[in-house]
């Protein structure tokens, strides 16, 4: 029997410094020796082994016995005096916390057990700190463990011994500074203490044992890493079977890059690169004539499978790549329009605008152009042959775009902006426009980019303002008046383009959309077929020599009709030469206008099989004018080469079928643009004009200009010698 035990004195923490006994506890008596000792105390050794601190080499021989007293082991074996003896010798100061507890005796099971033994303190002996006694009534009140009966204050008891010791020993100065190796000791102990407590609660059997692991695990609070690991777990399973099933739909069908079937990477870097013509050009000749670009995008180079999704009885409709052909959040124009039908009913509206039934003016405003350009080149540009004084060299890039941009102004909004008079860059629209091509080309070719940045919402808060004082939106104001002029006064008798639309009952904004879609679609792609045509002509001298010779010999002998004649001003070309128009089609396709993708949409009620390949629904099947006009099967062993005789060679079928192939540059079909008519219009009058009255120098053949591709051709620094003929 023992006595009972009441009013057992706790030491409240000291002040001091603090232990973080959440690492301390895991780690093991040699793991703490070798790191560093969490302390303020600059004066104090932050590191050092055990083994040179105080000549131990394991915790084995702590556990053995050191030079503080017996050892651990000895003291399990060995119980501390009552805990009465304890409280007399060391009296309650005032900031102890006193357990009431009731005076209940305690059988003891071995008498043996609870003899008298060596105080716990002795363990302590070298250090003057009072943790000691806390530590020492902790173990005290362990080794009642052989107690026949454990009455409730016992167990309260050491719970609580137990949370003031841990309190007391990291809160103790002395212990932490002045024996960082005693401070470890302690908080070892404590953590030898509490398991050995809660390993002898009463014996458990092993089905108990296994149902409260069970609902342990069942009722266990999830931690903030627990959920971090099961949302990454989630995650990855996610992305794992999304990237699975965006492969497995077009897996049949091979990739230009391994990145292909799972995102936009390939066709997106390929675009921003600037060599997106090269790099279309080649892509099929490694890969077939189908070839997957993208998630949901496959790219052909066949005309026919082209000419299948485009026809005016396809059901294939537009994906949302032309979407960035619309400045206006709230109208669509004939560009913009996906669905087939609507797209059918737009159309019908305004061709008669575009193919001149109901412009009257239309072929004589582009004479208009056609003069001002020639009167511009000659008289600031042109050697004269009886002068021989020199004059300064064409930027043959930038004066072809100031060329359709009055033109396309002028057809559009009835007054041409005067980019040829003033040779200046109004509203800085194409220096703008060119910076932006780029970006623009690129946010087109990948989709969650432009379903972003060219969303109602986006184009209403950042798009382009009819108030901009430069770039697109001042090109916008511009628009806005003209517009606003015509509707103001509809009975100006005018029969031009925004005539035919008023009469079509065009809303003025309708009217705008149309004229300003017209405007970038239209200059930029005709510039770049000029100039196309200019740099192959006069890089090939059999070639040059032999148009200069039939324009000239249609000139005498009237196979073509000038108004105004002898003056030969605001011509009208009522019949091409045919090698004019054979150097006009190949010029076009060495390099076309317009290197866009064109997307249609496969229809959910079909899937067709192109090349032994099937597409199902939903597939974007995208065009690729760069390979297919550069066909060895469509247009001979030597495609590559600007050669204009190959449409001479040919039977007249033979020679339409190749110029219908060319021809898709413009579009097959419901889809073809309302604009060819104005620019093959363009091409010709002004190809045969300046070659009739000039000859023309590249002045560096080598490398006669920076060219990039994105999307269109950027040409910067094509700068021609101009000789008046005489």
């Amino acid at each position: 029997m023992i006595e009972s035990f009441t009013n057992i004195p706790i030491e409240a923490p000291h002040d001091g410094s603090t232990v973080d006994f959440e690492s301390i506890d895991t780690l093991s008596l040699w793991e703490w020796g070798e790191n560093e000792i969490g302390i303020d105390d600059k004066n104090v050794p932050r590191s050092g082994s055990m083994a040179q601190m105080w000549e131990i080499p394991t915790s084995q021989d702590m556990f053995s016995g050191t030079k503080f007293g017996i050892g651990m082991r000895q003291l399990m074996q060995e119980p501390s005096p009552p805990l009465s003896d304890t409280s007399q010798q060391n009296p309650s100061p005032d900031n102890r916390i006193f357990i009431q507890s009731t005076t209940k005796s305690i059988e003891d099971k071995d008498s043996s057990n609870l003899a008298a033994s060596e105080p716990v303190s002795d363990l302590f002996k070298d250090v003057d700190c009072k943790c000691s006694s806390q530590l020492g009534q902790l173990m005290y009140l362990i080794s009642l463990r052989h107690a026949a009966t454990r009455p409730l204050d016992v167990v309260f008891a050491v719970e609580q011994q137990l949370k003031n010791t841990k309190d007391a020993v990291s809160a103790c100065a002395n212990c932490c500074l002045s024996s960082p190796y005693m401070s470890m000791m302690f908080c070892t102990s404590i953590s030898w203490s509490t398991s050995m407590w809660e390993g002898f609660q009463t014996p458990k059997t092993m089905e108990q044992q296994s149902s409260e692991a069970r609902h342990g695990l069942s009722t266990m609070p999830l931690n903030r890493q627990s959920l971090g690991y099961i949302a990454l777990t989630v995650c990855t399973l996610w992305v794992t079977q999304s990237l699975v099933r965006t492969w497995w739909r077009l897996r049949h069908i091979p990739s230009a890059h391994f990145t292909a079937p799972f995102s936009y990477f390939w066709v997106g870097r390929t675009t921003y690169s600037g060599r997106q013509y090269w790099v279309l050009r080649d892509l099929h000749a490694k890969h077939g004539p189908l070839v997957r670009i993208g998630p949901n995008e496959v790219l052909a180079d066949d005309p026919n499978v082209l000419r299948t999704i485009s026809s005016a009885h396809s059901n294939y409709a537009r994906s949302d790549w032309y979407q960035t052909g619309r400045f206006n959040p709230y109208h669509d124009n004939l560009f913009t329009i996906l669905e087939p039908n609507a797209h059918k009913k737009a159309k019908a509206r305004s061709m008669a605008a575009y193919n001149g039934r109901d412009t009257v003016g239309l072929e004589g405003a582009v004479d208009e152009q056609v003069k001002m350009l020639i009167n511009v080149i000659r008289n600031r540009y042109a050697i004269h042959p009886s002068s021989g004084k020199s004059q300064p060299l064409l930027d043959l890039g930038a004066i072809t775009c100031y060329f359709t941009m009055d033109v396309i102004t002028r057809l559009g909004f009835g007054k041409a902006v005067g980019y040829l008079e003033d040779e200046k860059d109004h509203y800085q629209f194409l220096g703008i426009v060119d910076e932006l091509w780029p970006r623009m080309s690129t946010v087109a070719d990948v989709p969650w980019i432009r379903k972003i940045l060219f969303s109602r919402f986006v184009l209403s808060l950042a798009g382009p303002k009819s108030s901009d004082n430069k770039g697109f939106g001042a090109l916008m104001g511009f628009a806005a008046d003209q517009v606003n002029r015509r509707f103001a006064s509809p009975d100006s008798g005018k029969k031009d383009f925004l005539a035919s639309l008023m009469s079509r009952g065009f809303t003025e904004e309708e009217c705008q959309s149309e004229g300003l879609f017209l405007l970038l679609a239209g200059s930029e792609s005709t510039a770049n077929a000029l100039r196309s045509i200019f740099v192959h002509t006069i890089s090939s001298p059999a070639v040059y020599n032999r148009l200069v010779a039939e324009i000239k010999d249609a000139v005498h002998t009237e196979k073509v009709v000038f108004n105004n004649a002898p003056n030969f001003d605001g011509l009208s070309l009522t019949f091409a030469p045919f090698f004019l128009q054979a150097v006009i089609y190949e010029g076009l396709r060495m390099r076309p206008a317009i290197l866009g993708l064109f997307p249609k949409i496969v229809p959910a009620t079909e899937s067709p099989i192109f090349h032994g390949k099937l597409l199902p629904p939903g597939t974007a099947v995208c065009m690729n004018m760069s390979s297919m006009l550069q066909s060895t099967a469509l247009f001979g062993a030597d495609a590559t080469v600007f050669r204009p005789e190959r449409f001479l060679e040919v039977d007249n079928q033979r020679r339409r079928q190749m110029e219908l192939d060319v021809e898709m540059v413009f579009g097959y079909g419901g889809w073809v643009c309302a604009g060819k008519t104005i620019a093959m219009m363009d091409m010709v009058k002004v190809v045969f004009e300046i070659f009739r009255l000039f000859d023309l120098q590249l002045m560096n053949p080598f490398e006669p200009c920076d060219t990039m591709s994105y999307g269109v051709f950027l040409d910067k620094g094509l700068m021609v010698r101009v000789s008046e003929k005489a």
